[in-house]
């Protein structure tokens, strides 16, 4: 396992210690033994009453975020920076290709969420939360994210966290990432790598269970084939998933 891979699977931990107490009643003391917090908010109003709120819990790219940071830290030998500018400059509404996004030598620097630093290699990351909409036709922060990992000439690490997911979830997120990278496919390097990995927090088992799949693309070796993958209910703690998919299942007790 590499050290990304690690890193990866050591911050799913983080996050899934922070989502336990929302999953029963916790003592103080009990939510103290995760330095990570999921936020409440305010979402649509409450049925039958137009006064009230309802209050649900907030699952962004943000804590996927500070929890990477918490696994960094744990490395004597990682670095990483936040909000990296881009070596190269992009058009992200060019009318003239039909308001694709793409590299133009006339546009503007972007940012990478991060940047991990190990050994003299340089790895770009994207983190991304939440589900795709079946409305929308441009998905442009997905393409956005792509054309900047692919473009850069860097390996990257394409990170998407969920509160929750069926059947159909993740083969629709990796049905859009299919979608454009090929749209972007002639960026690709063949010594690049980008690393997917998808972390789900509450697929509906026990208490603090959740899981992840992970899986490395070599651009060089790109095939659509790529994004298959079959949504499974999975007991072994890792195993691999469907076509290639490394699957990790986490138990974790408040």
């Amino acid at each position: 396992m590499g050290k990304l891979e690690s890193l990866c699977l050591k911050s799913d931990e983080i996050l899934q210690k922070a989502y336990c107490p929302i999953r029963k009643d916790c003592t103080d003391s009990e939510r103290l033994k995760s330095k990570l917090r999921f936020p409440y908010k305010r979402s649509s109003k409450t049925e039958g009453d137009s006064n009230s709120k309802k209050v649900e819990v907030r699952v962004s790219e943000q804590e996927s975020r500070f929890a990477f940071v918490e696994a960094i830290i744990q490395d004597d030998d990682l670095q990483y920076c936040v909000e990296t500018p881009t070596a190269k400059t992009y058009n992200f509404q060019d009318k003239s290709n039909k308001g694709n996004p793409i590299v133009d030598e006339n546009g503007q620097s972007a940012m990478m969420d991060m940047t991990l630093f190990s050994n003299e290699e340089e790895i770009n990351i994207e983190f991304k939360s939440q589900g795709i909409s079946k409305e929308a036709t441009d998905h442009m922060v997905i393409r956005k994210d792509l054309l900047k990992l692919m473009a850069e000439g860097k390996n990257g690490l394409f990170h998407h966290l969920y509160k929750s997911a069926n059947k159909g979830t993740i083969p629709g997120l990796l049905g859009v990432c299919r979608l454009y990278l090929n749209e972007h496919i002639e960026y690709i390097n063949k010594e690049q790598y980008i690393l997917f990995h998808i972390h789900v927090l509450d697929p509906g088992h026990s208490s603090g269970s959740g899981y992840s799949i992970t899986k490395k693309l070599i651009l060089s070796e790109y095939k659509s084939n790529f994004f298959n993958y079959e949504h499974t209910d999975y007991e072994n703690t890792m195993k691999e998933a469907s076509n290639g998919w490394k699957y990790s299942r986490y138990k974790v007790e408040c």
